[in-house]
C-alpha cells in the first residue's frame, strides 16, 4: 500500500529530460504513454525533416519547447504516475484569435436549479485528452522539441500550454453539438438546447467537462450517447456526487439539489491547522472590519504591523481559495470584499480576519448553497 513516504521518494526522482524520462525504471512507461498520445494516437504533433524545419525558422516559424510534467498521487492505497506534455505558452508569440468563451458559476447554478425544481436527471462526463483532439486553426507554422531529443516536430493540434489551445478546442465543441443538433445560446456561450417534440435537452460546457440534462431521461441518455459517438469520454456519471470542486447532495422530495465545498475547505484547514483551534460562528467579527487609519493605529503594535514578504505570500494565498469558495457559500462574500480591499498593504490584523474566516468555514463546513425547489 502507498504511503506519503513512497510519493516522496517518487517525487524526488525526477528526470533531467523528457528523452531520459523515456528509458527512466519509473516513469518511463507514463512517459511512453503520453509521447505515443501526442504523436501516435492524436497526432498532434508530426515530426517533420530537420532542413525543412530550419527553412520554416528562418522564415518566422516559433520553436516551442515540450516540457514533461511528472504527477503522482496516492489513489485507493496505491501510487500512480502520470506525465503530461505541456506546450512552453509563454513563447508563444505568433498566433491567431485566443478568446474563448467560459461559463460562469451563476449559469451552471441557473441550470442545476433547472434541473432539480423539474426533477430533472442529469449526467456528468469528461472529454479524454480534449485540446489534442483540436485542430489547430491558425495559418502560423509552429514547431516543439522535446528536450534531449534532436528531432523537430510540426504542431497540427491544439496542444496544452499554447495560447490558442482553448479557443481551438471550442470550436470543435461548438461544431460537435450543432452537428447532433443543439443550438448554442446568443447570451450564454457554453450552454446548448435541443428542441424536439416538447421534450429538451440542455448541455453544459465548462472546458471539457459537460453536464447533460433534460426532461426526459431516455431522450437525454440517447443525446448524450449520439455524442460520444464522435467524442471519447469518460462513462456518463448520473446525478453525479462533485462537480468542479463542489460537492453536491439531491433531495428528489424537496425538488432541491445542495452544493457544498467541504473537500476545499477541508485543504485549507489543513495548511493552517492555527486558524480552525476556535469555533467561529461569524465569518468575521463586528470589531474586526476597521477602515479608518486611526482604527488600525489604535490596535496593539503586533497587529497593526505590516506584514513581511512570506506574511503577503500566505494572505494572497488565503484570500485567493476564499475568493473561490464564497462563490458558493455566499455568507462569507462581505468579509472576502473586506480582505480583498487590504491586499495592496495587508497588516496583521488583516491576516487574523482571514484566518477568522477559515476557523468560520471550517466550524460550518456543511452549511449548502440550495437551488430548486418547487415554484411556491
Amino acid at each position: 500500500e502507498a504511503t506519503e513516504d513512497s510519493y516522496r521518494a517518487v517525487t524526488e526522482n525526477i528526470p533531467k529530460n523528457f528523452t531520459a524520462a523515456l528509458q527512466d525504471p519509473v516513469w518511463g512507461a507514463p512517459a511512453r504513454i503520453e509521447f505515443d498520445t501526442i504523436i501516435v494516437d492524436t497526432k498532434a504533433v508530426v515530426e517533420i525533416n530537420r532542413d525543412i524545419a530550419k527553412s520554416h525558422i528562418e522564415n518566422g516559424a516559433e520553436v516551442l519547447r515540450m516540457m514533461p510534467v511528472y504527477e503522482a498521487k496516492i489513489k485507493n492505497g496505491q501510487l500512480v504516475r502520470k506525465v503530461r506534455l505541456v506546450a512552453d505558452g509563454r513563447f508563444h508569440l505568433k498566433h491567431g484569435n485566443t478568446y474563448s468563451p467560459t461559463p460562469s458559476r451563476e449559469e451552471l447554478y441557473i441550470i442545476l436549479h433547472i434541473f432539480a425544481a423539474n426533477d430533472m436527471e442529469y449526467y456528468f462526463i469528461d472529454e479524454v485528452r480534449a485540446f489534442l483532439n483540436a485542430k489547430k486553426r491558425d495559418k502560423n507554422i509552429t514547431l516543439a522539441r522535446f528536450s534531449g531529443d534532436p528531432k523537430y516536430y510540426q504542431i497540427v493540434n491544439a496542444l496544452y500550454g499554447m495560447k490558442t489551445a482553448s479557443a481551438d478546442y471550442q470550436h470543435v465543441v461548438a461544431d460537435r453539438l450543432k452537428s447532433i443538433g443543439f443550438t448554442r445560446l446568443s447570451m450564454c456561450n457554453c450552454i446548448y438546447i435541443w428542441h424536439n417534440d416538447g421534450n429538451t435537452v440542455l448541455v453544459y460546457d465548462y472546458v471539457d467537462d459537460f453536464i447533460f440534462g433534460g426532461n426526459s431521461n431516455e431522450i437525454t441518455f440517447s443525446k448524450l450517447s449520439e455524442f460520444r459517438t464522435i467524442v471519447r469520454t469518460t462513462e456518463p456519471e448520473l446525478n453525479g456526487p462533485r462537480i468542479l470542486g463542489m460537492e453536491i447532495k439531491r433531495d428528489r422530495e424537496r425538488r432541491t439539489i445542495m452544493l457544498t465545498m467541504i473537500e476545499r475547505i477541508l485543504d485549507l484547514s489543513k495548511q493552517y491547522p492555527e486558524a480552525i483551534l476556535k469555533k467561529r460562528s461569524v465569518p468575521m467579527p463586528k470589531s474586526g472590519y476597521l477602515v479608518k487609519e486611526y482604527e488600525i493605529e489604535s490596535l496593539p503594535a503586533n497587529k497593526k504591523a505590516v506584514l513581511d514578504k512570506h506574511g503577503i505570500e500566505k494572505y494572497m494565498s488565503i484570500v485567493g481559495c476564499l475568493i473561490w469558495i464564497q462563490g458558493v457559500r455566499m455568507d462569507i462574500i462581505f468579509t472576502v470584499l473586506y480582505l480583498s480591499w487590504n491586499t495592496k498593504c495587508p497588516k496583521q490584523h488583516h491576516l487574523s480576519m482571514a484566518e477568522y474566516c477559515i476557523g468560520y468555514l471550517y466550524h460550518t463546513k456543511e452549511y449548502p448553497l440550495v437551488l430548486g425547489g418547487p415554484e411556491e
